[in-house]
């Protein structure tokens, strides 16, 4: 929702900062190893399985119907959900001081189970948050994680493990409080399904146009944002295995203090940009992108002068904005490409993310095995620096990605606030009203009876021309005419109507 003054309005979208942002907190535990002492390699082993757990559940039910996704959007699963990462801390905790493997599996399989139901329900909330304001709400719930996070660090070891087990349980308390719709609904809601996705792009031989018009978003474009992310888990296992840590003794500083700080600050500083000038915020990301791949960049020489910390800052700084940009990328090919959100949710945020995350970490793990040991200038952080620079370079220069960004702008100007809408503007909406048409069907409508091609509504709304076909064919059913000049003179012979 925006304000008058065309800058987004938080007040509606306080419950789902709150309840995303709780449950990002519980996440950045699992990263920080919160619930293992300092330096412990389970905590590497839990955030592994639980990535690559995750992943492989998502995977299943992308692939399914979505008569069995609709469970994700449960209110009663999601509150087994919430138990299940209550859990997951009590026994993950208790399995880091007695070593019992068979805990520590149950606690992978609950933490894997809060997370990709929570995931999904916070994504579904974040893609009903139109427009502009979907980047601020993002932000604030991030910006809420890293508080939460500080608060973790100040508490004792100890009490840690009870400490985040509330946090699952309060995060699914406040989702009580935020409404999101059941998989029919949300059917109305982004009218375009992934099964007439699938029917929409039958005829269609590329596998890449096929992923592009399901997603909203280039296999390639996918795929840098794979690479990022890979960068990011070896980054992860580096700050997992107290490398950092250990130059930081001198300062009596924790490490993951000085994540969390790097977090915040870019959190906010997103913030306040979507707040005061939204439109700006393409350039933060792709300034924020850059930050990344300084702090990869300038690893090795600031690891040999003792100052990785710093290099660890700006990644994280970076991954904050990257983060951040992905679900900015899955609200708005929701919106502006009516994909089902659900599918997209677990196609980008929990396949994609899980993977790449894992494939990290392995790879941290292997990588310093392939060089000689004499090596002091930290090769495999060069590669990765590499690979970060190349998937930067890819997302920036992807025209998919920020023509994204230019869709939901046009798509926030046509569902802007009514007092500023001309009067034949207001009379097609009441006609839509009046027809049953839903939202996608509604903006359509606006287009065709302004006169404008199949084509051209295709190409400005970034749908498949297919998919404007159907749309087009629903609305010439409800209206009760046969072509795009019944549909205009309808449209003119109520308007003489209400005059006479």
């Amino acid at each position: 929702m925006a304000r008058n003054d065309g800058k987004p309005d938080l007040a509606p979208h306080a419950w789902t900062i709150v309840g995303s942002g709780l449950f990002w907190a519980w996440v950045d535990s699992l990263f920080m190893g919160s619930l293992f002492p300092e330096g412990s390699l389970l905590s590497i082993f839990v955030l592994l399985a639980v990535s690559l757990l995750g992943a492989l559940a998502g995977l299943v039910l992308w692939a399914v119907s979505k008569r069995i996704r609709r469970i994700l959007l449960s209110p009663k699963l999601f509150s087994l959900a919430g138990v299940a990462g209550c859990l997951s801390c009590l026994v993950l905790g208790v399995s880091a001081y007695c070593g019992w493997a068979f805990m520590l599996a149950c606690g992978v399989a609950l933490g894997a189970f809060y997370l990709l139901f929570s995931v999904v329900n916070w994504g579904v909330a974040y893609c009903l948050h139109r427009g502009e304001s979907a980047v601020a709400c993002i932000a604030a719930s991030f910006a809420l994680a890293v508080v939460v996070d500080l608060l973790i660090v100040a508490i004792d070891p100890v009490a840690r493990s009870v400490f985040l087990a509330v946090v699952p349980l309060a995060s699914f308390a406040v989702r009580r409080k935020v409404r999101i719709p059941n998989y029919d609904e949300l059917s109305a809601e982004f009218p375009l399904s992934d099964d007439e996705g699938r029917k929409a792009t039958s005829g269609t031989r590329s596998i890449g146009e096929r992923l592009f018009r399901m997603f909203g978003i280039t296999p390639v474009a996918l795929g840098s944002l794979l690479l990022m992310m890979l960068c990011f888990g070896y980054m992860q296992y580096i700050m997992s295995s107290g490398a950092i840590s250990a130059q930081l003794g001198n300062w009596h500083v924790p490490a993951v203090i000085v994540m969390q700080v790097a977090r915040g600050a870019a959190a906010l500083l997103l913030l306040g940009v979507a707040a005061c000038a939204p439109k700006r915020t393409d350039l933060v990301f792709k300034a924020g992108l850059l930050v990344a791949v300084a702090g990869f960049l300038t690893m090795p020489f600031f690891s040999m002068a003792q100052l990785a910390w710093l290099s660890g800052a700006m990644v994280m700084a970076g991954y904050t904005f990257f983060d951040t940009l992905i679900w900015v990328l899955v609200v708005r090919a929701c919106c502006t490409r009516a994909c089902d959100p659900v599918s997209v949710i677990l196609a980008m945020r929990q396949v994609a993310n899980g993977i790449g995350i894992s494939c990290g970490m392995i790879f941290g793990m292997v990588l310093p095995g392939c060089f000689p040991k004499e090596m002091s200038f930290h090769p495999d952080a060069i590669v990765a620096g590499y690979a970060a620079t190349i998937a930067a370079m890819l997302v920036v220069g992807s025209r998919e990605v920020w023509l994204l960004f230019e869709a939901s702008a046009k798509r926030a100007v046509s569902q802007g606030d009514e007092r500023d809408l001309e009067p034949t503007q207001l009379r097609l909406k009441s006609l839509g009203e009046k027809w049953g048409l839903t939202p996608r069907e509604q903006e359509v409508f606006a287009y065709v009876a302004a006169g404008r091609s199949q084509p051209w509504i295709s190409e400005t709304l970034c749908i498949a021309e297919g998919t404007a076909k159907t749309h087009i064919r629903h609305i010439y059913q409800k209206a009760g005419v046969s072509s795009k000049q019944a549909l205009i003179d309808q449209v003119f012979q109520d308007e003489s109507s209400e005059r006479a």
